[in-house]
């Protein structure tokens, strides 16, 4: 049998748990969190799939997860998931990012990708990334900006994708007169099964982790954070 990968994502609202066979997708589940909270459902549809497929949880070799940004709360879950599931299996874990999962579910293209994310507070979570050797890679440092800031800065002709793209459609494009392009509807959020994919494919980009050095990439600095700092 192929390696057998889990992978969850908790970065936004639609949490997601996949199962990747070898280099293949073979199941996925997505729910849209309102009133529960990721911590809910995330190890028991681990635990379906996994049976739907004629697995369980002990045959697992690899785990993946979606580190961030987005969601702080939802970031904390899954990666407290994935850490639990590490300890348990003695497996190795590959972090990938919530924009960069967004960038490969869009597919290649020749000029620069600026997925964006809700980050609430009117600020969008953003990177850009350039198509090399069949990955996104990101150039430069991941951002939260307003919306219109953000456009300001955008290159002609960029690619902007996620559902936060389309939802300040107005506002991006405003700002730049319709010099932007805009992603469709398959990368308007991360997912686990796009997240394990990406690494799966492209192993030799992602470097193995133990379930003590995983940790969360918030972009933005906690409510906690900033509350602390304001103490000091």
């Amino acid at each position: 049998m192929e390696t057998l990968w889990l992978s969850i994502d908790s970065s936004t609202p639609r949490g997601s748990v996949a199962v990747v066979c070898g280099t293949e997708l073979v199941a996925e589940v997505c729910l849209q969190v309102k009133a529960r909270t990721h911590s809910d459902y995330l190890l028991r549809y681990a635990e379906f799939l996994l049976s739907e497929v004629g697995a369980t949880v002990s045959q697992v070799e690899k785990l993946c997860v979606v580190e961030g940004p987005g969601s702080f709360t939802g970031l904390r879950v899954g990666l407290a998931t994935v850490q639990g599931l590490a300890q348990r299996l003695d497996c190795p874990v590959y972090t990938v990012s919530s924009l960069q999962v967004m960038a490969y579910l869009h597919g290649p293209v020749a000029g620069p990708v600026f997925p964006l994310l809700d980050a609430r507070k009117k600020e969008l979570y953003g990177a850009r990334y350039d198509w090399v050797e069949g990955v996104p890679r990101c150039s430069g440092l991941p951002f939260v900006l307003p919306p219109e800031t953000i456009a300001s800065l955008l290159p002609d002709g960029a690619l902007v994708l996620g559902d936060a793209a389309v939802s300040n459609r107005d506002c991006l494009d405003g700002v730049v007169a319709g010099r932007l392009l805009f992603g469709g509807v398959a990368s308007g959020v991360p997912s686990s099964g796009g997240a394990a994919l990406l690494v799966a494919r492209h192993l030799d980009h992602f470097p193995a982790l133990t379930a003590k050095s995983l940790r969360p990439l918030y972009v933005r600095a906690s409510d906690a954070e900033l509350q602390k700092s304001r103490l000091k």
